[in-house]
């Protein structure tokens, strides 16, 4: 396969999987609360005696109410995973892996990004059981931000060497 070409077969299973995955996901609990409803139903139609151990475990298993289904939004999230699913197939099946190595890059360095943001913004009741941690010293602000700062100056050193040789 060369370029840009139009999505193969595999590309448009993928983005039927992930759809059908994600409907499976969310529309789980309506069916099975559906189908033991329906069971109950064709219980009492048969005999509408039934003793009060046998409608428990039936409304056991029917469970609690739910709310209504939101069509639009449970479309909209299933298109937005299978989309997921296709643009993956999408990549693999163009050779373009190497994509996927600055997208892992890119989630590791947004991690560390948001893990220090929550580390210098969280409320100090937060960090408090912190103090009684061994390793709290460590753990302070200046020093957690001195060995950001000596981590990110190791890798720029490390991606210079390797981007120079």
């Amino acid at each position: 396969m060369t370029g840009w070409d139009w999505p193969t077969t595999a590309v448009w299973g993928a983005l039927a999987f992930g759809a059908a995955a994600a409907l499976a996901a969310q529309t789980h609990r309506h069916v099975r609360r559906a189908f033991h409803q329906w069971r109950l139903a064709r219980r009492l139609a048969r005999d509408p005696y039934i003793l009060r151990d046998e409608m428990n475990e039936y409304q056991h298993a029917i469970g609690e109410d739910l709310g209504p289904l939101q069509v639009p939004q449970i479309a909209k999230r299933s298109l937005v995973a299978g989309l997921v699913y296709a643009f993956g197939a999408w990549l693999i099946e163009n050779d373009l892996d190497r994509w996927w190595d600055r997208v892992e890059g890119a989630l590791l360095a947004g991690a560390l990004l948001y893990g220090l943001w929550r580390w210098l913004n969280d409320p100090p009741e937060a960090r408090a059981h912190d103090e009684e941690w061994e390793g709290a010293e460590f753990l302070r602000r200046d020093n957690g931000l001195s060995f950001a700062a000596a981590v990110t100056i190791v890798m720029l050193l490390l991606l210079a060497a390797i981007m120079l040789f």
